[in-house]
């Protein structure tokens, strides 16, 4: 169980490291798209 634990630990913030990267691009795009469409 304790050589389980860090590769499981270490999946979940793999994952969560990459879910936020995406979640910051998607908000940024839409950021920009705003400012964008604002200025057009």
């Amino acid at each position: 169980m304790l050589v389980i634990k860090p590769f499981i630990y270490q999946g979940f913030y793999h994952f969560l490291f990459d879910f936020s990267e995406f979640f910051i691009d998607s908000v940024n795009q839409f950021i920009y798209h705003e400012i964008k469409s604002i200025l057009d």
